[in-house]
């Protein structure tokens, strides 16, 4: 949220600092999500180039920066999450 200064005039947005958000909690695999950190924003989602791993999974890591993983879902990926 925006602070108001002394004059009411209103302040931009402070920046995002030891703050990391996942909509899925963490590594879900079976849930689509959205990690929201201060090195960046992204949304989990499906990708078959790779033989080891068909989803790219976005979390927080222990340093509340995003960070991701490949997972094989066993069943096939679909929108972001595993079938």
């Amino acid at each position: 949220m925006a602070e108001i200064n002394d004059t009411n005039d209103t302040q931009v947005e402070p920046p995002v600092t030891g703050n990391c958000l996942d909509s899925d909690s963490g590594r879900n695999y079976n849930m689509t999500g959205t990690t929201i950190a201060s090195n960046g924003n992204q949304t989990d989602y499906c990708d078959a180039t790779y033989p080891t791993w068909n989803l790219v999974e976005f979390f927080c890591n222990e340093n509340d920066l995003l960070q991701s993983e490949g997972y094989l879902c066993s069943n096939g990926c679909n929108n972001g999450a595993c079938i």
